[in-house]
């Protein structure tokens, strides 16, 4: 006999986290209460409903911070040594949902370690932290005095400057690596540091604020790596180089420049031949000033300078037109060209000029020529060439950085790609193709690793197909992406940072059940809640993906079974997160089944054999 159901269910209480989101939501001490009410009718008559006893609980502390260098490349320093209170800037921020104090260490690099493509060998010394006020922007002495964050509110972000001092008798080329460790504390009473916060080892109790880390790992060799420790970590550092691009430059007097100091000269007498010849020494530079002898002046320095040439135009005086704070500061090359004459240029270092002093030309070409134009180079990187860094950008947001997340179907599919963006390079090949030089390695059997170059500056990294095996004992942490020489256009592998990256997870789900109403709702369990790991991996914490899954035993036919299911209070319904018996549908009003309208999840059974189990999975987050 066929029996028509009507079944409607309303804020199930299935609570459990499945991953977290970076921003803090809903604040820690909120009530959430979830009543899970079936209601039905069995041959149009309707029967008694079924209702669960309320299932409440107050959000927890959820304690998650990140400490950020802002820059992307080193702080440099001039090879003069001595300099004190050198700046490196870091951020940190409260991802969390409560307000936390911060205590701040600074951290040296260990010999031999590596960042932006170059390993540390010495340390700076008297390194100490300071936050910055928000008075003024930029670092100010006399401000920016605090040496802990206090009472940082959840998704504010505050400015730390790392200051130290450097130590004499450093060569061209040295690195010190250092990093900005962050500690969480309570807060909650300004102008004081709070106690040190610790994770609730505990159960999870429903009705008390637990404290609940699940800030990631640091991937800092000089700090705690561990990730959901209640702290986090970035490095940055200094460099030495003749040309200390954040710093001014302080040889004063005047230069005096002939040929023979030329660190570069040639026969080449087509400008863009020339600037074509020397771009492995000024790499990135730009041409800041220029003079073109009887033909007037370019550049975004044109202004401050003047130049005035002997009467066989074999020299000539650059000077600086004295206006304050208008004057090159970072200047690297100066380039004299000539006419028809071998040499016909010259390339100087004038990395140690101050952007004041005269600069004086003499001996060029007398009675055989004359200077025709004069050019001088800014910085832009403190070797002419910019580090370049490979980033990984995932586009699952909720995950870690470095992880690849089954499908919530279960089904050992990986649906989420990553995008490769190269800094300060280029990709070779076509875009479309496959990525030229690039090798996936350790993939799981059954899934496919594809590079394709999409852009540039761009590529993706995808597995297809379906894992063989894929229970959580089929985890893997090792997915190794491996780029050659021939991935870019400028070579060196080796030089580009993350061009080996050997860390990738693959992140199996494997799903225990436990009845909330016996054979009729199940919480599902997600992988981060397995495996052995502490049991504050499934607190309720705003952000936490909760995993609805309702399975109905048939035990006669029925014909005309629709469930309904309102998105409970404080939670927000995942866009395409309907699965009818294992098989993904829309949100649109179609054809499929099953559809999500007016804040409802509404699935249409029609007839179902006896026998058989009919279930559904959607999923909601805690707001």
């Amino acid at each position: 006999m066929l029996r028509l159901f009507i079944v409607s269910l309303s804020s199930l209480a299935l609570l459990v986290m499945l991953q977290h989101a970076e921003a803090s939501g809903t604040a820690s001490g909120t009530l959430i209460s979830n009543v899970a009410t079936i209601t039905y009718s069995i041959d149009q008559v309707a029967q008694d409903p079924i209702t669960s006893g309320a299932a409440t609980f107050l959000v927890d502390n959820m304690v998650n911070l990140t400490v950020a260098e802002t820059s992307g490349t080193f702080t440099t320093v001039g090879v003069a040594s001595g300099t004190v209170d050198v700046i490196t800037t870091f951020t940190v921020t409260n991802n969390g949902n409560t307000l936390q104090d911060y205590v701040l260490t600074v951290g040296q690099g260990e010999n031999g370690q590596s960042l932006f493509g170059k390993t540390d060998n010495f340390d700076v010394i008297g390194c100490n932290s300071v936050v910055e006020s928000g008075t003024n922007p930029g670092y100010q002495p006399l401000e920016d005095t605090a040496t802990f964050i206090d009472e940082l509110a959840p998704d504010i972000t505050k400015t730390v400057y790392v200051l130290c001092s450097m130590p004499s008798n450093q060569v061209n080329d040295d690195v010190s690596i250092v990093s900005l460790l962050a500690t969480t504390h309570t807060g909650g009473l300004a102008g004081t540091m709070g106690l040190l916060s610790s994770a609730d080892t505990d159960a999870d109790v429903a009705d008390e604020v637990q404290v609940v880390f699940i800030d990631a790992s640091a991937g800092d060799p000089q700090a705690d790596n561990t990730a959901r420790n209640g702290q986090h970590s970035s490095r940055d550092g200094y460099w030495y180089t003749q040309t200390a691009c954040n710093n001014l430059n302080t040889v004063a007097g005047a230069q005096d420049l002939q040929p023979g100091v030329s660190i570069a000269s040639g026969p080449e007498n087509d400008t863009t031949t020339i600037l074509s010849t020397i771009s492995g020494l000024i790499g990135t530079d730009t041409e800041t000033y220029k003079d073109d002898q009887g033909d007037g002046e370019e550049g975004s320095a044109k202004e401050s300078y003047s130049i005035t040439y002997n009467q066989d135009l074999s020299g000539a005086e650059i000077v600086w037109d004295g206006a304050p704070d208008n004057y090159i500061t970072e200047p690297s090359y100066l380039l004299v060209k000539g006419g028809e004459q071998d040499p016909s240029w010259y390339l100087f270092d004038i990395s140690s000029w101050d952007g004041m002093a005269t600069i004086s030309l003499s001996g060029f070409w007398p009675g055989k020529g004359s200077i025709s134009h004069i050019s001088i180079f800014n910085a832009q990187a403190c070797d002419g060439f910019l580090p370049r860094s490979i980033k990984y950008d995932w586009a699952d947001p909720d995950n870690n950085p470095a992880t690849f997340s089954e499908a919530y179907a279960n089904d050992g599919s990986i649906p989420f790609v990553s995008t490769l963006t190269i800094r300060n390079d280029t990709f070779t090949g076509a875009n479309g193709e496959a990525l030229s030089g690039g090798v996936v390695s350790n993939v799981p059997p059954g899934l496919t690793a594809v590079l394709t170059k999409t852009g540039d500056t761009t590529a993706t990294l995808s597995l297809t197909g379906n894992a063989t095996a894929h229970a959580n004992a089929n985890d893997i942490a090792n997915l190794t992406v491996s780029l050659s020489d021939a991935t870019f256009t400028l070579g060196n592998a080796a030089s580009v940072t993350g061009a080996f990256k050997n860390d990738i997870v693959v992140d199996f789900i494997d799903w225990p059940v436990l009845d909330l109403i016996p054979t009729i709702i199940h919480i599902q369990y997600p992988s981060s809640c397995g495996k052995g790991r502490n049991k504050k991996d499934c607190e309720l914490v705003p952000g936490s993906i909760l995993t609805y899954q309702i399975e109905m035993p048939v035990t006669d036919d029925i014909e005309g079974l629709i469930i309904t299911n309102p998105i409970a209070t404080n939670m927000t319904y995942v866009s395409d997160s309907i699965f009818v018996n294992g098989v993904a549908k829309t949100d649109a009003i179609d054809s499929d089944s099953a559809e999500f309208s007016n804040n409802t999840v509404i699935v249409i059974a029609g007839i179902i054999t006896a026998t058989t189990t009919f279930s559904f999975t959607f999923q909601a987050t805690i707001n």
